[in-house]
């Protein structure tokens, strides 16, 4: 009997163990590879409150530090039982300009898209399908027939023409691959052509939803999941493409089981940006123009929780308003599916019946700061989505697509280009210059961002003198005088409101104003002094 029991005892503490390792192996999987934290910011992970960096001499404590720079750490269960080591990344806090407004997409191909096939009828009856005969399918990108590069649908019908029946190299990608085939155009005499039996598409259309600019550095982002083709639900690859203004027309409800939709209306041909990255965290691109929006921080994933939050969409016309809705479950595991969300607004819910087509890169915000973008729409519940951390899209042009930088080399180089004298896109292309050649690459990259402005400056100067004697032009002139030092005012009492409300940030300020006027007083002074000089001189 007693051993029995003894077997038991043993039995249990094995599924007892199995079961608290189970649980660590998902709280492991769990919790983030990373955090970012503000200079001084304790690190706490919000959704997992009983984790906590080790205590003691185990790692750094990125808790307390100030500066900026990148730490390793372990978190634990209480402080003792270590669980995971992670990297612990602090930095200045971004800020971005956030839209919410509607935008046109118009977007060309790298190559031709197959989106469909049809059999050609033949003199003797039959039908062919050289296109599938030659081993293409569905959503390949077909890029070169024979000498010529397909980059539109005309350049596949001339490629065909040129081959006159005969075998050709087709080079083609699939799923992220180059291929190689032979195919043979035949002659459809219905239609008077040679034809491959293939549908191809080289463009792209549709409307979305702007999520940030970071106009400082003149890019955009937007959508927070790539533009696919309609027919193959292949994400397009970009060869060239932009965004204009557009406006919201109407808009389909959405029910269970078919997502509603907005309808838009691209306004004009004017440009807003050139796009430069369709790519799986969102569309990318640099602006062209300002964008309208409201200049918000943005917040760390990890400071990301469920509960209440807004969205801002445009359901009619250009401009976006505030909709409640609820973050259900925050995921750092999915590298893109962070959050689930649920429309609560009851104004939202009337027009649209949740979450729509046209919506995504609707910009999501909690606590004042940009958490994300909504991507997606649940089919079986249009009132519930998902959602991509703002960080992410963020971080995605320098560090994901170009791979110029690491995350870390990111914020860094954002922390150090809005702390350092001159615009921010030249400090970044400075840093990001050094990252790549060192010391040629800043200067090349500097040069680059630097020159065409200095070359348009230079051009103008030599005609200054003549156009500022115009009379308009000189009360132009001393109106904007006025304007400057309002804008200069104004940035500087935005920055003050924005100031961390502590000795040392105290410290610094009083120091700099000091020294501010102390030079202001101490120029006055010796000009004054120059003057009488000069006075006394001409006597």
């Amino acid at each position: 009997m007693g051993v029995k029991r003894m077997q038991r005892a043993k039995l249990a503490a094995a599924y007892l163990l199995l079961a608290l390792a189970a649980a660590l192996g998902w709280l492991y999987s769990c919790l983030p590879d990373r955090v970012y934290l503000e200079p001084g910011q304790a690190l706490y992970l919000p959704r997992f409150a009983w984790v906590e960096p080790q205590r003691g001499h185990g790692s750094q404590n990125v808790a307390s530090t100030r500066a900026v720079g990148s730490y390793q750490t372990t978190l634990t269960l209480g402080g003792w039982l270590p669980i995971k080591t992670i990297r612990a990344v602090v930095t200045e806090r971004p800020r971005v300009t956030v839209c919410g407004t509607p935008f046109g997409v118009k977007m060309f191909s790298e190559g031709a898209l197959i989106v469909g096939f049809s059999e050609i009828g033949q003199a003797d009856g039959g039908t062919s399908n050289p296109a599938k005969e030659a081993g293409l399918r569905l959503g390949d990108r077909v890029i070169c027939i024979g000498q010529t590069r397909t980059e539109s649908n005309d350049a596949v019908k001339e490629a065909l023409d040129a081959a006159e029946g005969q075998s050709v190299e087709v080079v083609y990608i699939r799923s992220g691959e180059q291929k190689l085939t032979t195919l043979t155009p035949v002659w459809d005499g219905a239609a008077g052509q040679w034809r491959a039996g293939m549908w191809v598409r080289d463009s792209s259309a549709g409307v979305g939803t702007l999520t940030f600019a970071a106009e400082e550095l003149g890019v955009f982002a937007g959508l927070g999941h790539p533009i696919s083709d309609s027919d193959t639900g292949e994400s397009v690859a970009l060869r060239s493409g932009e965004i204009v203004a557009c406006s919201i027309v109407g808009c389909t409800s959405g029910t269970i089981g078919s997502p509603g939709e907005l309808k838009g209306k691209f306004l004009g041909t004017h440009a807003l940006g050139s796009i430069g990255i369709n790519g799986p965290n969102g569309v990318y691109g640099t602006l062209r123009t300002a964008l309208p929006g409201e200049t918000r921080e943005l917040a760390f994933a990890q400071e990301v929780v469920p509960g209440e939050a807004e969205i801002w969409a445009t359901t009619e016309g250009e401009t976006p308003r505030a909709y409640k809705v609820r973050i259900e479950k925050v995921n750092d595991a999915d590298p893109r599916r962070n959050m689930i969300l649920r429309v609560t607004d009851p104004a939202l819910l009337a027009k649209t019946g949740g979450i729509v087509q046209g919506m995504s890169g609707s910009p999501i915000l909690q606590n004042g700061r940009l958490v994300g973008a909504v991507t997606h729409v649940l089919v079986n519940d249009p009132t519930r989505g998902y959602g991509i951390f703002a960080q992410t899209m963020l971080e995605h042009e320098f560090v994901e697509e170009k791979q110029w930088v690491t995350r870390e080399e990111f914020l860094d180089m954002v922390a150090i280009a809005e702390s350092t004298p001159g615009p921010m896109a030249v400090n970044s292309a400075t840093y990001i210059g050094y990252k790549l050649e060192g010391v040629p690459g800043a200067a090349a990259s500097t040069l680059a961002v630097c020159l065409p402005s200095f070359a348009v400056i230079y051009a103008i100067s030599l005609f200054f003198d003549q156009f500022l004697q115009l009379s308009v032009v000189s009360s132009a002139f001393r109106g904007i005088q006025v304007c400057v030092v309002y804008l200069v005012l104004s940035a500087g009492l935005k920055m003050l409101k924005n100031l961390k409300k502590d000795a040392f940030s105290r410290a610094v300020l009083a120091a700099v104003l000091l020294a501010m006027v102390s030079c202001s007083v101490l120029a006055a002074v010796s000009y004054t002094h120059l003057r009488a000089h000069e006075t006394l001189a001409n006597l």
